[in-house]
């Protein structure tokens, strides 16, 4: 994993990226190699096998970390399979009894803690102002309904009021629509 990072400095730009490498006539995506951790993490989780709560914070360990450098890269959508699909195989780990933890419990204070992490990270990076200005001007409109990033999120709950999801509401949604996005006025 450490000679992801080396691809800042070795790595060969094409359209702009510089997160591929050569070898010899052939050029592959780091992100793409990436991929390959997947199955790997499967073994990971056999060595782990019959372990009791270390080992699953150790396989925690070994799922974060390479969706880390991958989010860094960066890949959010590759770092965001990884995660998902890595997850799961952890989930059917625990759900096979390869750690000697109560198998629902775990499970579900996993799901909780994970849901919770982005959440609990968000947190902290406004409140230390570790976000771009307009990221945070964006999340204070969410919660004051006030600001410029409001307007797009107030017409949205307007158009929806009287939508039905089934069939004709009778309502005009084209009326609604400020002018310069009609074309017929």
């Amino acid at each position: 994993m450490g000679g992801l990072r080396l691809t800042s400095f070795f790595g060969v730009d094409i359209n702009g990226v510089g997160d591929w490498v050569g070898f010899g006539m052939f050029r592959v995506s780091i992100t793409s190699l990436m991929m390959f951790y997947v199955p790997i993490y499967g073994a990971i989780l056999y060595k782990y096998r019959d372990g009791g709560f270390m080992a699953l914070c150790k396989a925690l360990l070994w799922l974060i970390l390479p969706v880390f450098i991958t989010f860094r890269i960066p890949s959010l959508g590759v770092a965001v399979i990884m995660m998902i699909s890595m997850l799961m195989e952890l989930t059917v780990a625990i759900w096979k009894g390869w750690f000697q933890l109560p198998v629902k419990k775990t499970i579900i204070v996993l799901g909780l803690f994970l849901a919770g992490l982005p959440v609990l990270l968000l947190a902290a990076m406004y409140a230390f102002h570790m976000l771009a200005v307009y990221q945070e001007a964006r999340i204070r409109s969410y919660f004051t309904a006030s600001g410029d990033a409001y307007y797009m999120t107030s017409m949205l709950h307007k158009f929806n009021e009287n939508i039905s999801f089934w069939g004709n509401s009778g309502n005009d949604v084209l009326e609604g629509l400020p002018e310069f996005l009609d074309g017929s006025r």
